[in-house]
This record gives C-alpha cells, sequence and structure tokens, in this order.
C-alpha cells in the first residue's frame, strides 16, 4: 500500500536509566514520587495524581498491563484537553482511552498526562480550560512547548519510579494536536533555539526516547528550530525514530510535510539511520481524523482507495502501533 506522500529520523528522555528507587534514596528530586498510585492496580486504568516541586499536582491517567513487556509510552492530550466531556478525573478521550487500553493489552505501560486541570485559574470551570484551541477563550494558555514538555519529563521520572526501571526500561511518546507539538520538541535531535545536539554525553544518550508517534501537530515557526523565517529553514530532526500521520485536507500538514522533507534530505533521516522520520498523509484527512472512532479497528483498510477519516484512523492506529512494537521490542496484536 503507498500513501500521497510516505517518508520514513527521535528524542530525548533527560531521566536517567537506572534504578529508580536509588535515586529516590537519595533524597533527591523526593517531590518527583509522592502520589496515589495503587501499584495492585495493573491490568486496568487508574487515575493517578503527580506532585511537582511547587506542591501542586500534575494529573494523568495510567494503563497497566497484565504482562509488561518492559515498555512504556507516555501520552500527550490534544487543545481540547484529556478528559471525556471535558469532565477532569473521569475517562480520557476517545483516542486516548482507546490508545491507553490497546497499549496495556499489548504489554505496555501508558500514562496520559493532563496539563490543564491543576493549572486552571481561580473562579474558571476546569472543564472550560479543557478548552485551549484557537478561538477559544483559553487558547494557548498552557505552552506545549515549554510547560507541557516539562510535564513530559515529569511523567516518565514518574513512571521510572512507581513502576519500576525493569518495568519502562524503553520509553516512546504519542501525542495529539498540541500535544504532538510537545513531543516533537522533545524529540528533537536539537535545541528549538539552536541547531547544537543535546546528545553530546553517553548518559544522554542513554536517556532518549525510542520511538515516537505524532498526529497532525502544527509544524510552523511557533514549534522552533529554525534560522530564518520559516519552516523553511527548519533545523528540526528527531534523535530517535519518529512516525508522523498527518490529513491532506488538514491546514498543518504542509509545514510538517516541508520540516520532515529537511530531515530526510538535509540530515539524512531516513530508514535504517535510526534517527529517520517516517511522514504519512492521508488523503483527504481532515485534523483530529481519529477523534470520533473510539473502538481500536479490527482492519486496517487502503486510504488511497478509500480516502476518509476513518479509513485514515485505521491505518494510522493499526501502523503506528507496530512502529512501536518494532522499535520497542514487543510484537503488536491490532
Amino acid at each position: 500500500m503507498t500513501h500521497a506522500r510516505t517518508f520514513v529520523a527521535t528524542s530525548i528522555l533527560h531521566i536517567v536509566f537506572g534504578t529508580c528507587r536509588a535515586f529516590a534514596d537519595t533524597g533527591a528530586a523526593e517531590w518527583l514520587f509522592i502520589s496515589s498510585f495503587d501499584d495492585g492496580l495493573f491490568a486496568q486504568a487508574q487515575n493517578v495524581r503527580i506532585e511537582r516541586p511547587d506542591g501542586s499536582e500534575l494529573p494523568a491517567r495510567l494503563y497497566g498491563p497484565a504482562e509488561p513487556n518492559g515498555a512504556a509510552v507516555v501520552m500527550m492530550h490534544g487543545c481540547s484537553g484529556q478528559w471525556s466531556q471535558g469532565e477532569p478525573w473521569t475517562v480520557a478521550q476517545g483516542a486516548i482511552e482507546k490508545w491507553g487500553v490497546k497499549l496495556a493489552q499489548s504489554g505496555y505501560f501508558a500514562l496520559a498526562i493532563d496539563s490543564y486541570t491543576s493549572r486552571t485559574p481561580a473562579g474558571v470551570d476546569p472543564r472550560d480550560f479543557q478548552q485551549q484551541c484557537a478561538g477559544d477563550v483559553h487558547e494557548g494558555a498552557v505552552d506545549p512547548y515549554t510547560t507541557r514538555v516539562a510535564d513530559m519529563e515529569l511523567g516518565i521520572a514518574w513512571l521510572r519510579y512507581h513502576v519500576g526501571a525493569a518495568a519502562t526500561a524503553r520509553i516512546g511518546a504519542l501525542g495529539w494536536s498540541q500535544g504532538a507539538q510537545s513531543v516533537l520538541v522533545r524529540s528533537a535531535e536539537t535545541y528549538m533555539n539552536a541547531n547544537v545536539s543535546r546528545f553530546d554525553e553517553p548518559a544522554d544518550e542513554v536517556s532518549a526516547q525510542l520511538a515516537s508517534v505524532v498526529f497532525y501537530p502544527g509544524c510552523g515557526t511557533n514549534l522552533g528550530f529554525v534560522e530564518g523565517s520559516g519552516a523553511g529553514s527548519s533545523y528540526w530532526r528527531p534523535h530517535r525514530d519518529l512516525r508522523l500521520n498527518h490529513g491532506g485536507a488538514d491546514s498543518l500538514h504542509a509545514s510538517c510535510a516541508d520540516r520532515a522533507d529537511i530531515a530526510i534530505g538535509a540530515y539524512d533521516s531516513v530508514p535504517g539511520s535510526g534517527h529517520a522520520v517516517a511522514y504519512v498523509e492521508y488523503p483527504g484527512a481532515h485534523h483530529s481524523f481519529d477523534g470520533a472512532i473510539t473502538e481500536w479497528p479490527a482492519t486496517r483498510c487502503d486510504p488511497d482507495a478509500s480516502p476518509s477519516d476513518f479509513c485514515a484512523a485505521s491505518d494510522a492506529d493499526i501502523s503506528s502501533l507496530e512502529f512501536f512494537s518494532n522499535r520497542l521490542g514487543q510484537q503488536s496484536n491490532p
């Protein structure tokens, strides 16, 4: 099967691999490890509370496998928030819940991080603050390029401590829309504002994400990684393999295609390089093309033969899980 555009470049974990319990015993950053986590509730979903340095809570939803495969995936919601019907501390929105359950069934721990609820300003309904898309009252209130990247770091540290180093030895990242932008930043080879590698030391390499998947991010100049006035001067490329799913009818796709082209052409982000960009553009698919699909697809369809949001979602879900499986060491069962 071929798509209209298919390219096939990944990331950064500043949390050091190793025994997380030993790290906690040093007394360093003990605030990372305070939570309502119940380690007897594997093989199902549970909402958890992760404490930040300032004492505030970072809400999250953990999906635990019955038979862990040694890998975990951190999931980042889009600009419409994490929770179903915008109601905090319930179940996650369709695409997130679907992926969390499927990842757990496939042996992964999956942690969906809510970047909005705990930052709701006084006097604002938390359900309203879940809406931060273009045109919303709270548009862009939580910065996906800095604040939400730090949330990813905190979530990974929490996973390593509470779930354990062995069960989370291999880390991947998954993001949608605004959350996908956070994953792009954290998966990058360089800093947002300087074309300098972030992986000069062996310890940095050990801490890198092994695989990242993003759905329909924005890739414009706000993402950073440019040396000129537009995405055409991009130096973004991932440190490890990354798959980018986008819709051909999504107004955001063009700059992402340009970023992928540059990563491949200028930085050799090609298959087999270890830092490949797999850019997959689905004909006729719109932004949030998987948003209304709450069940894991039974089979994939050919999006070239049947261009639609449903067909795009079916192929992107199954293919992206296979992408994780091939890089995180677990055979998928799509």
